[in-house]
């Protein structure tokens, strides 16, 4: 993605329709420390309410820009005045937050979202068969309790809690030391493989129907 490198990172709820649950993701999300600045797209018809989304943005002190596709001109308009905001803001983002932390649940990628929109600012994944994501947003530290996975799967793994099991050592330590590592600009596993999944679907959704249309003016 252009101006990957530069960490700017692309997410976003697929869905047209207004949806409470997106609504409230997206808003957690993009109000996030981890966030210097947000970029907000769209096509220029979806029901979703992005203005409102805008609205909560500009209260959290985040700088943010809302950029139509169809109101803009087009795909490459948009394109170049995207790039143009996000290089001017780019520029003195580099203060780090307190860090918070949180563990996901069974559902790797949906749940990783929801941590990150709780509020934490590093994720700390347990993993006994092996998983291989990561975010776009916030680092995810691979800790991997079976010695065999982590064997057969070191490169995705940053922490071997097999140690335990056979007796070799306890990990607490190493993992609070890498935490701080990475929290403080130091890349996780998954960060050097290039893995950013992100993921936002319809958790719920009411009947959709002619309610959920813009009003004729």
């Amino acid at each position: 993605m252009p101006l990957r490198e530069d960490g700017a990172h692309l997410i976003g709820f697929p869905g047209c329709c207004p949806n409470d649950y997106a609504m409230y993701m997206m808003e957690r999300l993009c109000t996030h420390p981890k966030f210097g600045a947000v970029l907000l797209v769209s096509l220029g018809c979806e029901s979703m309410d992005r203005h409102r989304l805008r609205r909560t943005i500009e209260a959290s002190g985040q700088p943010v820009e809302l950029l139509m596709i169809q109101g803009t001109g087009g795909t490459r308009a948009s394109i170049a005045q995207g790039r143009a905001w996000v290089a001017a803001r780019g520029a003195g983002l580099d203060a780090a937050p307190p860090v918070r932390s949180g563990f996901p649940k069974i559902s790797d990628n949906a749940e990783i979202a929801e941590l990150i929109a709780c509020g934490a600012h590093c994720i700390l994944f347990v993993t006994g068969r092996g998983s291989v994501v990561g975010s776009a947003i916030a680092p995810v530290v691979k800790t991997c309790a079976n010695p065999d996975t982590y064997r057969r799967m070191s490169d995705d793994m940053d922490v071997d809690a097999g140690h335990i099991l056979e007796g070799r050592a306890e990990v607490g330590h190493e993992i609070a030391s890498l935490v701080l590592g990475r929290t403080a600009g130091g890349r996780t596993r998954s960060e050097e493989l290039g893995h950013q999944e992100f993921i936002l679907t319809y958790k719920s959704c009411e009947p959709a129907g002619p309610g959920c249309l813009p009003a004729a003016a």
